[in-house]
C-alpha cells in the first residue's frame, strides 16, 4: 500500500524534472518514508505540512498534485525554473 501523499510527491517530482534536481535526497526511494525526503516536513500523522525546495533546480510547472497535500501549511519553491501559475486548488 502506498500513501496518497507519497503518490502526489512522486508526481510533483516527475513533473518538476526531479531527476535533474540539485538536492533530491531520499526522493522516490521506495524504502524511505516520504517524511524523510529532502525538503519535506510532516506532522505526527505523517502528513506533509511543509515542502521547502527553494533553489533546488526544479523546472517545468508546479504540479496540480500539490493540492493533494491537504495538510500543507508552507510551500517554498522560490529560485527555481518553474513556469505557469500556482494551481487553483492549492489551499482549498
Amino acid at each position: 500500500w502506498c500513501p496518497p501523499e507519497r503518490n502526489a510527491l512522486k508526481k510533483i517530482y516527475d513533473e518538476a524534472g526531479g531527476q535533474d534536481w540539485i538536492r533530491d535526497d531520499g526522493w522516490v526511494d521506495e524504502f524511505n518514508n516520504h517524511c524523510t525526503w529532502y525538503g519535506i516536513e510532516c506532522n505526527e500523522e505523517n502528513n506533509v505540512i511543509k515542502l521547502a525546495l527553494e533553489n533546488s533546480g526544479l523546472s517545468g510547472r508546479i504540479s496540480n498534485a500539490v493540492a493533494s497535500l491537504t495538510s500543507l501549511e508552507t510551500l517554498h519553491l522560490r529560485d527555481n525554473n518553474l513556469k505557469g501559475s500556482i494551481p487553483y486548488d492549492i489551499g482549498k
